[in-house]
C-alpha cells in the first residue's frame, strides 16, 4: 500500500521529504532520512547512476563500478615510477560547501526530467532537526545518503574533465573530493595547480591546505590512508592511529561502564558483544581490510590484541 502511494507521489510530483535528524557520532555528525526517503533516494541514485555513469570520468574511483578505494590506490602505485612530481589535496568540508545553485546548472545539463530534476533540489533544500530546533538547508548535501556519492562526482567533473582533455603526459587520479596529480615537470606541475585552482574557484571551493602537498615524489607522500614511495606502499602512520584511537576510545567506554556501575563484571544487554568480542572482530575486519591490498603492499601491520585490550 504504502509502495504505491509513493509511486503516485512521484509520478504526479507531489513527493515531500521529510525532515531529517542529526545523529552525533564520536568524531561527526550524520543526517539520518526515514525510511520512507531513504527508499525513494535510493532509487534516483539507481537511475541517475546509469544516466550519469558514462559521462563521469573513469579516473572517478568512488563511483559504483569502478573499483573503489583499492582501484584507485592501485592506480596512483602503479604510476609512481614513471614520474617525478606530484600535487595532492582535497576540499575543505567538501560535501558542507557544495553550492546549490552550481549544483543544479550542472544537473540540468545532464537532466531532462523536470520530476527528477525537482526531487534533486528539493532533497538539497532539505529540513534539519536537531536538538529541538528545525533549521532549513541552503548549502551542502548530506553524508551517508546513496545520492550524495554520485552527486558529489558531478560536482567536480570539470576538474576530472581538465585531465581528459589534456594532450600532455600526466596522471591524474580522484576518489571523490580526494585528488593526485603526477607529472615528469614541476614548471607544468606548477600550471596545473593554476588551472585546479581556478576551476575550485568556480565552484565556490576551497582546498584543504593542509591536506594539500606539492613535491618530489621520491620523498614518499600519503593518499588515501597508505603512504607510498619508491620502496613500496605500506599503510599510512595516520591510518595506524586511527586504528589505534579506536581500539582505545572502545576500551575506555567499557572501562566507563565498569566504574559507572561499581561492579567487578560489566553486565553485557542481550546481544550486545563483550569488550574483548568487540575488539576482536573489528581488528578482525581491519586485517582483513589491509590484507585486501596485499598483492602491492610492501609489510604488513601487526596489531598486538592483547594490548590493545589491557593497554
Amino acid at each position: 500500500m504504502e509502495k504505491v502511494k509513493i509511486q503516485s507521489e512521484l509520478l504526479s510530483g507531489t513527493y515531500k521529504f521529510a525532515e531529517t535528524t542529526i545523529i552525533r557520532g564520536n568524531d561527526e555528525c550524520f543526517e539520518l532520512w526515514n525510511s520512507r526517503d531513504s527508499v525513494v533516494l535510493k532509487s534516483i541514485a539507481l537511475v541517475l547512476n546509469e544516466e550519469l555513469g558514462d559521462i563521469i570520468s573513469d579516473k572517478c574511483y568512488h563511483i559504483k563500478g569502478r573499483g573503489g578505494l583499492k582501484a584507485a590506490v592501485d592506480c596512483v602505485n602503479q604510476q609512481l615510477n614513471n614520474y617525478k612530481y606530484m600535487f595532492k589535496s582535497d576540499v575543505r568540508s567538501y560535501y558542507a560547501s557544495i553550492n546549490h545553485d552550481v549544483l543544479y546548472d550542472l544537473l540540468r545539463k545532464h537532466i531532462i526530467d523536470p520530476k527528477t530534476l525537482s526531487l534533486i533540489y528539493r532533497f538539497m533544500k532539505r529540513t534539519v532537526y536537531c536538538d529541538g530546533y528545525y533549521r532549513d538547508v541552503d548549502k551542502g548535501i548530506c553524508r551517508g545518503c546513496s545520492l550524495s556519492p554520485l552527486l558529489g562526482a558531478l560536482y567536480l567533473k570539470e576538474l576530472d574533465d581538465l585531465f581528459i582533455s589534456s594532450k600532455t603526459t600526466v596522471s591524474y587520479c580522484r576518489f571523490m573530493d580526494d585528488w593526485i596529480v603526477l607529472t615528469n615537470n614541476k614548471y607544468q606541475l606548477r600550471r596545473w595547480i593554476g588551472k585546479i585552482n581556478k576551476i575550485l574557484t568556480g565552484l565556490k571551493l576551497e582546498k584543504a591546505e593542509d591536506k594539500t602537498f606539492v613535491g618530489k615524489i621520491d620523498k614518499g607522500f600519503d593518499f588515501l590512508g597508505f603512504h607510498f614511495s619508491r620502496e613500496g606502499l605500506t599503510v599510512s602512520k595516520m591510518t595506524v592511529k586511527k586504528f589505534n584511537d579506536k581500539l582505545t576510545a572502545s576500551v575506555h567506554k567499557w572501562r566507563n561502564r565498569f566504574y559507572e556501575s561499581g561492579l567487578k563484571t560489566v553486565k553485557k544487554m542481550k546481544g550486545e558483544k563483550t569488550l574483548a568480542e568487540s575488539i576482536s572482530l573489528y581488528v578482525k575486519n581491519w586485517k582483513k581490510w589491509v590484507n585486501s591490498y596485499g598483492r602491492f603492499l610492501a609489510n604488513a601491520v601487526r596489531i598486538n590484541l592483547h594490548a590493545a585490550i589491557c593497554g
